[in-house]
Order: structure tokens, then C-alpha cells, then sequence
């Protein structure tokens, strides 16, 4: 499609160090998108690349937000499992690191359905938070010091917020942005002197040594390293405090802290971080993730007594999907606790989503955990069922 991306090239969107190719992704779909009637998928060729510098991971291509975050995109943090303990972790750290101190105006960068926000605001002042999910709506009841603005962070007038924020956080959110050295370069100077900066991304390095590459999709444009967001803050001018690591959080996140202020900038003092995978090692992962992939897809098409049903209907099975080469047509049906997802279906994928209370005799089915995020979970509700399939080997 023509139009399609506003930015793509192999410079390390970080560091600037040319990027070195590991995994092609051709024709591959959107994800998190949801409809009523069966229609083709939505699918551009893009590319995994790491930086061999500081480690930093990246797609070829940024797709343009408008055809990634349109109206059928249906990512809510609420309807997640995983969103509450990941938000609860997250306001714990906000906690230590403000150290009792009460922000004057807080402000969180995607913001989404306000889960976090939730925790945060009985901590702050004032509260705004950024995120493009809400061009086609607002939330209803937000917390009363709350207010949201639509659209991506980018977009933000500073005259729209009602001072200069001295807390400025972010969850999950820095990975779709096209430019995030220079957002937090921007953000670093509208905020207050004494800001506190709190960012947390998934971690890249552990979704390489676990062989997690069901996790890279269009909508994360970055894959950051710890060592590429220590280069990150230093790059925009930030001064690092820390960081924290949630290794149930999307597989393992990691969590940071920096400030604007003396001690910051290119100069910076860095203590010392484990080194990153290197484009080879990454190279090496992928290869036994294909293998992997390959043979879920051989005993998935093999003749069975039992049928076969799917688990979680996550945003990701699109990509799950891809990855086994199949339109999952060996599946019955997937099916979810979301009632609201009750019916609907993925683009190009041929069962469609029926609630759980809808399922089978699970002693005479063999299940495969189409949500692999929330295996955990999923896993100990599938006790009786003959056969349970994981598609990844960690969880």
C-alpha cells in the first residue's frame, strides 16, 4: 500500500549505528484488530533489525499510527488479565522513586483506558494523560483530578496542559513511537526542574533468549535493551536514576527512572549494564524459534480422534498465526473469557471467538494456548483437558 509508512530506513533510531537484519517479515498482519464478518487480513512486508552498538531492536518500517490505532483496533488495558498486577508493580516504583512527595501535575503518555492512571491519581495533584485511543470517544467517569487528551504524544500542544508536569510516565508506550529520543528530549525540556521520569518497555533482551518473536508486531516499532535505554535517556539529556525489572509483565519488562537536570545529558556517568544479543546471537534465536515453530505447525496439521480448540483470543494470535504459516483452520474455535469478544474474529483467520462457556468436554479435546502471554493462568483453567499445546517454551 502506498502512503502506508512515515519513516523507514536501517540507522539504529537510537544510537544512529547502521542496524543489521534477523528476521524478514514478509506480508505480515496487524494485530489487535477484531470484526464481525470474515475479511482479509491487513498486511505489509516488515523486518526485525538490531542495532550491533547498543543493542536496540527495531522493525524496517513504522506504519502509519492511522491504519494501526483506527477505530477497530481494541487493545484495552482493562480487558487484559495481565493489566492490573503490571499496573500495580509499576505505581509501587512511582512510589519509591517519588519518595513521599506529592506532584503538582502528573502526566502519563498512552494512556489507554486509565488503569494506571487509576492508581496514580490519589497520588497527584492534577493528572493529564496522552493517548489516540480517545479521537473517537471519551472515557466515562474518569477520576475526578483526571483529564485526558486525544491523540499521540507527538501532537501534544504544550498550552493544552495546565502547567508544567513534574511527573511523567509511561508504560508500554515509548515502543510505538517513531522518534522516542526525540519525545523524551521534548518532554525533558517542557517538564518542571525537579521531574521525575518513569518509562517502562518490554525488555528486548529477554524476548530474544527466550525465543519469544510471537511478541514483535507493527504496533512495536522499538525493542529496547537496557543498555539502549541507558543510550536513550543520555542521548535526549536525561539524568539516569535506576531501574526495575517485572519478569511477568509481556514476558519481562523493564522499568527506569531519570530526571532532567545537572548530571544529565551526552556526558552522563553509565554504570556498568549486562551486555545486549548481538545481531548474531538474535540471528541464532530466531533460527531455533522457526524450528519451534515449525514443528507446533507439523502436529498441529496431523491427524487426531481428539478435536482441537484454541485458548485466548489475545491480540497477538494474528502473528502466533503467521508464524505457523496457517490460517488456524484446524481450530474448532478459539475461545475467551471476554464475553464482549463472543462472535467476533480475527481478519484472515478462519475460527471465530466463543466464550468459554461455550467449551467442549475438555477430557476429550486437546487445547493449544493461542494466548501465550497469559499462559500461566489459561494453563491452570485447562487441568481437565487431555491435551494442552504450548506454543512457546517459556511462560
Amino acid at each position: 500500500m502506498s502512503g502506508d509508512r512515515i519513516w523507514q530506513g536501517t540507522a539504529c533510531r537510537v544510537c544512529g549505528t547502521e542496524t543489521e537484519p534477523v528476521l524478514d517479515l514478509p506480508r505480515f498482519p496487524l494485530t489487535g484488530i477484531f470484526v464481525a464478518e470474515p475479511r482479509p487480513a491487513d498486511v505489509w512486508d516488515q523486518g526485525y533489525r538490531v542495532c550491533p552498538a547498543c543493542g536496540h531492536g527495531q522493525l524496517t518500517g513504522f506504519l502509519d499510527p492511522e491504519l494501526m490505532y483506527d477505530p477497530a483496533y481494541a487493545h484495552r488495558s482493562s480487558a487484559s488479565h495481565l493489566a492490573p498486577p503490571a499496573a500495580r508493580f509499576v505505581a509501587e516504583r512511582i512510589a519509591g522513586w517519588l519518595g513521599g512527595r506529592r506532584p503538582r501535575l502528573a502526566l502519563e503518555i498512552g494512556c489507554n483506558d486509565l488503569v494506571l492512571m487509576g492508581l496514580i491519581a490519589p497520588m497527584v495533584e492534577r493528572a493529564v494523560g496522552v493517548d489516540p485511543v480517545w479521537r473517537h470517544g471519551a472515557p466515562t467517569d474518569p477520576p475526578a483530578n483526571v483529564e485526558v487528551i486525544p491523540g499521540m504524544i507527538e501532537e501534544l500542544d504544550p498550552a493544552a496542559l495546565p502547567g508544567a508536569p513534574d511527573l511523567v510516565y509511561s508504560t508500554h508506550n515509548l515502543e510505538h513511537l517513531a522518534d522516542p529520543v526525540g519525545v523524551i528530549a521534548g518532554l525533558l525540556e517542557l517538564a518542571a526542574e525537579d521531574a521525575l521520569f518513569v518509562i517502562e518497555v518490554p525488555d528486548a533482551a529477554t524476548m530474544i533468549r527466550h525465543g519469544r518473536f510471537d511478541q514483535v508486531f507493527h504496533q512495536h516499532f522499538h525493542y529496547f535493551t537496557l543498555a539502549s535505554l541507558r543510550r536513550m535517556v543520555a542521548e535526549a539529556g536525561g539524568r539516569w536514576l535506576g531501574h526495575a525489572v517485572n519478569p511477568r509483565n509481556w514476558g519481562g519488562s523493564v522499568t527506569i527512572a531519570f530526571r532532567r537536570g545537572p548530571g544529565g545529558g551526552k556526558g552522563a556517568a553509565q554504570e556498568p549494564v549486562a551486555p545486549p544479543p548481538t545481531p548474531d546471537e538474535t540471528r541464532r534465536a530466531v533460527a531455533a524459534f522457526k524450528a519451534r515453530m515449525a514443528a507446533l505447525a507439523e502436529l498441529l496439521a496431523a491427524p487426531a480422534e481428539l478435536p482441537l480448540i484454541g485458548y485466548g483470543a489475545g491480540q497477538m494470535v494474528p502473528t502466533l498465526a503467521w508464524h505457523l504459516d496457517s490460517d488456524l483452520a484446524m481450530l474448532a474455535a478459539i475461545h475467551d473469557d471476554n464475553p464482549a469478544r463472543a462472535g467476533l474474529r480475527y481478519p484472515g483467520l478462519a475460527p471465530s471467538i466463543r466464550p468459554t462457556s461455550e467449551l467442549p468436554d475438555l477430557a476429550a479435546a486437546r487445547v493449544l494456548v493461542t494466548a501465550p502471554d497469559g499462559a500461566r493462568p489459561i494453563t491452570a483453567k485447562l487441568a481437565g483437558a487431555a491435551h494442552v499445546l504450548l506454543p512457546t517454551c517459556v511462560v
